[in-house]
């Protein structure tokens, strides 16, 4: 337990810095809360979906739960690369099929359609933890 604690706050520092330095790269070409809004964008509609949705096709091959030394398991970079193609492909989906029912998109509802798959994901990611037993 406490090795996957040591892990997952080692993964959360080493994305907080990566955002922080981003953020301050930007800065040199945009004002502060817009290089802010770029970065955290970012983060929330490419990574976060695809995280989530990668854990529920890969769920015994997670970097959080400890088995990331198994045959099979994803290294983090596989991971990453994935994440990012499943959150592209699961908000162009969702926007496609909002539109495919008639719903007309706007930049606000894009966002909301982003906090939507992101709270989903959140909580079918405790759900399936909960499910198999992992709750830390």
């Amino acid at each position: 337990m406490k090795l996957i604690r040591k892990k997952l706050f080692r993964y959360l520092v080493s994305i907080v810095l990566l955002a922080i330095t981003a953020v301050i790269f930007l800065s040199a070409w945009y004002d502060f809360p817009t290089a802010s809004k770029i970065v955290i964008g970012g983060i929330f509609s490419l990574f976060m979906p695809g995280l989530f949705i990668g854990y529920m096709f890969f769920p015994h091959q997670c970097f959080f739960n400890g088995q990331g030394g198994e045959a099979n398991a994803l290294d983090l970079v596989e991971r990453q690369i994935m994440n990012v193609f499943l959150s592209v492909s699961a908000i162009v989906l969702t926007l496609i099929g909002a539109r495919y029912l008639g719903i007309e998109l706007t930049a606000a509802k894009i966002i909301i359609f982003i906090v939507i798959i992101n709270i989903a994901g959140i909580i079918i990611f405790c759900l399936t933890r909960k499910y198999r037993g992992q709750t830390n």
